[in-house]
């Protein structure tokens, strides 16, 4: 959640509320302002409140495979393949996600959420050291990004020049990594190349400061030069980043049931292992702020909320 949240967000009303609204059979698809179609599912309240997001689409699906003949994957007019990914609100505002690289990212919560409900939130990572006072004292010479092609529709804010030449880029091909290098050069003066290196500087802010969405990156690497020691430096914006790695056995993920309980038994698992770290560089909750009610979806309430 935003840092300067002044309240505990009021994930198990949300759980609750979801739960509620598939129960009574209330609509709970939201479609972005991109075009991409969400459904959320509640899961469970204990140990922790936890949903589930998908990503449902109609187009572009994958092919069907039986004794080496491939055909089309046969979904009805009212069906389309959906893709998942997991979200557990751990506590201190705090929300762990288990990736799924075709479900949607962690910022669609957000989309979801303020979208669904008119309740304003959003979301930032938590990083593992001081990477904005390091970035700062930079004198940065080049940058240099890797993104799978077929997600830049959902890695790039829209608006800002990543994402009119990485759109340009994507259409070059629908899958596959892509990969640019910005770098001041060695042609021109030094005031040309102070000026480029500045261009790179607003070019990094601009990724910065969308920065929820870099855990999704192939590569993203800041080279330069540091001010207070003169000495090169080359800044891995992925690894700065918290994440955990685990390996989720096949089995587990069979079943809705079983991919639900494995994604909250894996979830607890790694805050319990690292609650320690992320309470210490998460900001406290106010124990006394109350927050708003989740006013939806689209104007109705559930019951029993």
């Amino acid at each position: 959640m935003e840092n300067d949240l002044p309240y505990s967000f009021p994930a198990a009303r949300l759980v609750r509320r979801l739960q509620n609204m598939e129960e009574s059979g209330i609509e709970r698809k939201f479609e972005c302002k991109d075009g991409m179609e969400l459904l959320a599912e509640g899961t469970v309240i204990d140990p922790f409140p936890s949903l589930a997001i998908y990503r449902t689409r109609r187009a572009n699906l994958p092919r069907l495979e039986e004794r080496g003949v491939i055909s089309d994957l046969p979904l009805g007019d009212a069906q389309a393949l959906a893709e998942v990914t997991y979200f557990g609100f751990v506590g201190r505002n705090i929300v762990a996600v288990i990736y799924n690289h075709e479900g949607p990212r962690a910022k669609r919560l957000s989309s979801y959420v303020s979208g669904m409900f008119d309740f304003d939130m959003g979301m930032i990572p938590i990083l593992r050291d001081d990477l904005s006072e390091v970035l700062e004292r930079m004198r940065m010479t080049a940058i240099e990004i890797a993104i799978p092609a077929a997600q830049i529709p959902d890695l790039v804010a829209p608006g800002d020049d990543w994402a009119r030449v990485l759109d340009d880029a994507s259409h070059l091909m629908s899958d596959g990594i892509i990969k640019m290098s910005v770098s001041v050069g060695r042609s021109g003066g030094s005031d040309a190349k102070a000026s480029r290196s500045r261009r790179i500087r607003e070019l990094v802010t601009q990724l910065f400061s969308n920065r929820e969405d870099l855990a999704q990156f192939s590569g993203a690497r800041v080279n330069g030069v540091d001010l207070e020691t003169n000495r090169p430096q080359s800044i891995n914006l992925l690894e700065q980043i918290f994440i955990t790695q685990v390996d989720i056995p096949d089995e587990e993920m069979t079943t809705i049931g079983q991919a639900s309980a494995a994604a909250v038994r894996y979830l607890q698992s790694e805050w319990e292992k690292n609650q320690r770290f992320l309470t210490r560089n998460t900001p406290e909750v106010p124990p006394n702020g109350v927050a708003p009610d989740l006013v939806g979806p689209r104007g109705h309430n559930s019951p029993n909320v």
